[in-house]
């Protein structure tokens, strides 16, 4: 008997292990761009998001970020400040005044119907 406890746990040990990773959740919310400094923006959330995402926020843009408008690829030299933005991210949320979003930033879409 405890030969076959032994058995199954090392095969769920096994079986754990060889699963891939999850990706992460993933959240989107809309902003518009209060400051372009380098490769670090400033951003304020519009209403129409959750309560937790109408402040200011901090984000780095770096190459693994996809920037984009009407599936047209953007530079981050296309954005000014005032436009209308939405950013998809993972991970954590640093709790400063403003917030800092930390890496990763998956993707800026830039929200303005000309550019």
């Amino acid at each position: 008997m405890k030969k076959l406890i032994f058995v199954l746990l090392a095969v769920l040990l096994l079986v754990g292990c060889a699963q891939e990773e999850e990706t992460p959740l993933t959240d989107t919310f809309y902003a518009t761009i209060l400051t372009i400094d380098d490769h670090v923006l400033l951003v304020e959330g519009l209403e129409v998001n959750d309560i937790n995402t109408r402040g200011q926020f901090y984000i780095q843009v770096d190459e693994n970020t996809r920037l984009d408008w009407l599936g047209t690829e953007l530079a981050l030299s296309d954005l000014d400040v005032g436009d209308r933005i939405a950013i998809t991210w993972s991970g954590l949320v640093q709790e400063t005044s403003p917030a800092n979003i930390m890496n990763p930033v998956h993707r800026i879409k830039l929200l303005d119907d000309e550019k």
